[in-house]
């Protein structure tokens, strides 16, 4: 009786405690190779869709490249979109593979060019919502030749959100299906399922909706279709985390990453100016089926190197696993990054809508320092295509440097980091075991005394430094153990 009595008080706690109480632990299914040594590369950016179809075979030609340090790639949507949003986050028909990054057989190809140099590719879905082929009489693009997705169950009543195929039956006017978005809750607080404005929103809630999706994404890990190991989720603040989990169960993805964010400038629905509470609920409501892009450390990284004064206490606080974001709680279910195709800059065509300030003449030291960060910390690093190749020559030599000391050091998606210092100019830490760790950063403020004078122990031997600065600007340095 004793025993049981105990049982169900820790099952209790564990019920009423707070998620913080699973930091830089708690393994997750799906969520890449079981020793926490994956490396992600975006493998895009938002002016791919503008390279005349050829971006596949860009992806191809540099494949021998890409694995020397990316064990994962992250690909952009796969499906058919209609001209004006040919990056692919409007889906249309989502069996055409035919897009503007090119052809289902060029897709193929390069899968299959990058599994056989050990990568894993990760489709980018859009399953929130769904464009329409044509537009109504009203302008709205929500015609359909496909029956796919056609039952009027499928979509949520919104501005135009109840199709039916190949006719118009919808209109903010005319259609009033009483669906709503929904919501979803965990520990107490509760998450309302946003709308997207910009097309109609797909309703999870239905079964036969899932299990259309369910089917698709089943489709794409057939290498006779396409052969994608694993899933990039977008916008996942549409819909309940609980579908994540039967999508994830239903198709066993090598890693599975969800995008949940709003930018800063437009903060997500109910939650603070810290969004890692949110980010860690919606992990816990899928039971534990996925990891997410940590955007609150995204928020203190940009915090940090705002208006190029650094200030470390944005990032951390001092003590073991410190750092804010959601690597600070649970590393384990973090994808750490710099950029994405959304928030920084592209060649061509760009978004920018939240970069990570630098306003350094063309050095980019802000950048390479923040690289310095995620690729020395735990959570699985992702890596973005334009800051690697496209933006400086030197930011390229910093990320794959870094990499490289990542990997001859032993940083895991799950080691320990003890900040020693998170204050005004100065951020200091260790990474890995107590007592042996192998790698230590510091960023701050060149020619601020507290940032030169730092030191890590020289008990540990870190004897080997990659360093960068910018005289008055912000400055980092990598020590490390093994040599690369």
């Amino acid at each position: 009786m004793k025993q049981i009595i105990k049982l169900v008080m820790l099952l209790s706690l564990i019920v009423i405690a707070p998620v913080y109480a699973l930091a830089s632990g708690g393994d997750l299914a799906y969520n890449g190779s079981d020793l926490g040594t994956d490396l992600m590369l975006q493998g895009f950016h938002w002016d791919s869709a503008n390279q005349k179809g050829n971006w596949y075979g860009i992806l191809d030609q540099m494949s021998s490249e890409i694995s020397k340090y990316f064990s994962v790639v992250w690909m952009p949507p796969p499906n058919n979109t209609p001209s004006f949003a040919k990056q692919g986050y409007l889906p249309t028909d989502w069996y055409d593979l035919n897009n503007y990054y090119g052809t289902k057989t060029t897709l193929k190809q390069t899968i299959a060019t990058l599994h056989a140099k050990n990568v894993k590719v990760l489709a980018d879905i859009v399953i929130n919502h769904r464009c329409g082929m044509k537009q109504c009489p009203h302008g709205r693009w929500i015609l359909y030749s496909s029956p796919n997705m056609s039952p009027e169950g499928n979509l949520i009543d919104g501005d135009c959100d109840l199709i039916e195929s190949g006719k118009e039956n919808t209109c903010k006017v005319c259609a009033n299906n009483q669906q709503t978005e929904g919501s979803w809750s965990y520990g107490g607080r509760t998450y309302t399922c946003d709308d997207y404005n910009a097309a109609p929103d797909l309703s999870h809630w239905a079964l036969d909706t899932r299990q259309k999706v369910k089917d698709w994404l089943g489709w794409l890990k057939d290498s006779a279709n396409a052969g994608f190991d694993g899933w990039r989720y977008d916008y996942v603040r549409g819909f309940a985390p609980q579908f994540l989990a039967e999508y994830n169960d239903a198709t066993n993805p090598y890693l599975s990453v969800g995008e949940f964010f709003k930018f800063e400038s437009d903060p997500p629905q109910g939650l603070p100016s810290s969004h890692r509470q949110a980010l860690a609920d919606l992990i816990n409501a899928s039971n534990n089926k996925t990891m997410l892009f940590d955007y609150d450390l995204k928020r203190s990284l940009n915090q940090a190197f705002y208006n190029n004064v650094f200030n470390g206490s944005s990032i951390a606080k001092q003590g073991e696993n410190g750092v804010n974001g959601l690597i600070g709680w649970w590393s384990q279910a973090a994808v750490t990054f710099v950029d994405n195709h959304d928030t920084g800059w592209s060649p061509g065509e760009s978004l920018s809508h939240w970069p990570l300030p630098c306003p350094c003449n063309g050095d980019l030291i802000s950048v390479k320092a923040a690289y310095a960060m995620i690729l020395t910390h735990p959570g699985i690093p992702c890596v973005y295509w334009a800051d690697w190749r496209d933006r400086n020559s030197d930011l390229k030599i910093v990320i794959e440097t870094l990499i490289k000391i990542r990997q001859a050091n032993h940083v895991l998606r799950g080691s320990r980091v003890w900040v020693e210092r998170a204050e005004n100019g100065l951020y200091a830490a260790y990474i890995g075991n107590q007592g042996s760790e192998e790698v230590a950063v510091k960023i701050g403020n060149q020619g601020w005394g507290n940032y030169e004078q730092w030191k890590p122990n020289s008990s540990l031997g870190l004897n080997h430094t990659l360093e960068r600065h910018v005289e008055g600007g912000h400055a980092f340095t990598v020590y490390y153990k093994n040599s690369i």
